[in-house]
């Protein structure tokens, strides 16, 4: 969906020719692949793409770099997450890369003061935040207790407090015994509250836009079950098999819904949004 956007923001300030920047990997694959498809349809022209390696490589960063330099484009896209974007970022803080305007899917965070002049002027696009009604109260109160044979949850909990927990005979998974025990040990009773990533529960956007389309979908399940005899969306107003529904035909409602626009609760479930970010 990002890539859609970019292309989008492309075509709207009519710029004709861009560098094209991706992470390694499907994301960055399709990503590159809607962004070009879109934009060389409104006529624009690819100076160059390149692909992000996922482990850093400071020779692969270099030829990357090289192709900037030597290239007319000023306007670059970046079509990858912020960690792999940032990485680069860093490298390219060292070489004096100036006077290019920088698109990227995700809003760059900038690591040190010497990556502030390289992404100086860049557009992100961020995905939309908001209120989760109740998770507020559902996250800061978790315990791994909760969860006793959930390996996710304590995974979780040892990266987010850096503790390790103790050897569980029941559970190996929940172990990295390939790792130094270099951290405290985790006790479960630690406090979500006191970590900064989550001062404000309101801006985990991923978070967000994954519960907007749960209640998007569960929308489109309720309405094909509520569906009647000839008034349904498919051919003829029919009706989907309730009990034997192909995952096409939910996707025709989602669809459906966007069109239409779907409220409930005072909130608003067509799907993802996206903000812009300078």
């Amino acid at each position: 969906m990002q890539a859609y956007g970019l292309a989008r923001l492309v075509n709207h300030f009519g710029w004709t020719w861009v560098g094209i920047l991706s992470q390694e990997g499907d994301y960055g694959r399709l990503s590159s692949q809607i962004f070009k498809e879109e934009i060389v349809k409104a006529g624009v022209c690819v100076a160059f793409s390149e692909i992000i390696p996922a482990i850093n490589s400071k020779i692969k960063i270099d030829q990357i770099v090289e192709v900037i330099t030597r290239s007319s484009a000023k306007v670059i896209a970046i079509l990858s997450v912020d960690v792999y974007a940032s990485l680069f970022m860093e490298e390219l803080a060292t070489i004096d890369v100036t006077e290019r305007l920088w698109l990227a899917t995700e809003a760059p965070s900038v690591p040190n003061k010497n990556v502030v002049r390289a992404v100086h002027g860049t557009l992100g696009l961020v995905n939309h935040n908001g209120e989760m009604p109740g998770f507020e109260d559902f996250f800061f109160n978790l315990k791994p207790s909760w969860f006793p044979n959930d390996p996710y949850i304590k995974n979780f909990w040892d990266e987010t407090f850096h503790c390790q927990w103790a050897q569980d005979p029941g559970n190996q998974s929940i172990v990295k015994s390939n790792k130094e025990i270099t951290h405290t040990t985790c006790s479960g009773t630690e406090n979500l509250r006191d970590v900064e990533v989550y001062s404000n529960i309101n801006d985990l956007r991923v978070t967000y836009n994954v519960y907007k389309s749960t209640y998007a979908a569960a929308h489109a399940l309720h309405n094909m079950l509520s569906c009647r005899p000839e008034e349904g969306p498919f051919v003829n107003g029919s009706c989907a098999r309730i009990h034997d529904y192909k995952s096409w035909q939910v996707g025709l409602i989602r669809k459906k819904q966007q069109t239409d626009g779907l409220h409930s609760l005072g909130k608003d479930y067509r799907g993802c949004t996206y903000s812009l970010s300078v």
